[in-house]
């Protein structure tokens, strides 16, 4: 895609200085009785063949385009699976040093794996998006909404999987240390939502950044295919009625 750009936009201008020479001696020169037949039939022949020369690149462009928007796109999305692979731990009170359940083990475990998973092929796909028109503020978009946002989530999650894999390892057994580590990345990772009723109370959990990550993936989607955009809808994961008196 990089290449196609920095060709078409060095044929460009060299059509440009073609045309403009062929102009001045077509127009100016002739009128001062000055011909440059040979020269001239050169300069036009060249930009004929740079005219060609643009039009077979544009086409190439458009097909790189696609391509590059496809494998960020698909990318993009492979490490958002990743992510959605975590799931939701409520259950802290049931929790001491001296007894964790198979459920907490398993969520500590989940962020280990993720951190472990290799991004580089996401970063190449990233670094190989450069357009044609507005690159700036189109690539300053996919970096800002997109890109960086599972950067920062993978680095959150890398920060914290040391500690859960020193605890799964046995190098180190401070449970109430590790409840801490996975609730505060969890305030990070999902949002609460709790709707009052008349006897009872319902909380909502939803991986909102995972929301946010879909909606702006949808407008790559949009865009590749040239297609109007869906409507993402967002739903809870995990879902928990309990009574007024027991809040």
């Amino acid at each position: 895609m990089k290449i196609k750009k920095r060709v078409i936009q060095n044929i460009f201008v060299i059509n440009l200085i073609l045309l403009s020479c062929s102009i001045y001696m077509e127009f100016y020169l002739t009128k001062k009785s000055i011909h440059y037949g040979y020269i001239s039939n050169l300069v036009n022949s060249l930009f004929a063949s740079g005219v060609l020369i643009l039009i077979v690149y544009s086409i190439e462009y458009s097909i790189e385009k696609r391509r590059a928007l496809e494998s960020f796109y698909l990318k993009s999305h492979l490490v958002i699976n990743q992510f959605v692979r975590i799931d939701f731990f409520g259950d802290f009170d049931n929790i001491t040093q001296n007894y964790v359940n198979e459920k907490f083990l398993k969520c500590l475990n989940t962020y280990t794996e993720i951190s472990k998973y290799d991004l580089n092929s996401f970063d190449d796909s990233f670094a190989n998006i450069d357009f044609l028109l507005g690159n700036f503020w189109l690539r300053k978009r996919i970096y800002s909404q997109i890109y960086r946002p599972i950067r920062d989530l993978y680095r959150l999650i890398c920060e914290v999987s040391w500690h859960f894999e020193m605890q799964l390892s046995g190098e180190t057994n401070n449970v109430s240390v590790m409840c801490m580590k996975l609730s505060e990345i969890q305030k990070r990772l999902f949002i609460s939502q709790i709707t009052v009723g008349s006897e009872f109370y319902v909380q909502n959990i939803y991986r909102n950044h995972i929301h946010k990550l879909k909606q702006q993936l949808e407008f790559i989607r949009a865009k590749t295919y040239r297609i109007k955009k869906k409507l993402i809808q967002e739903y809870p994961i995990n879902t928990k009625y309990m009574q007024i008196k027991n809040m």
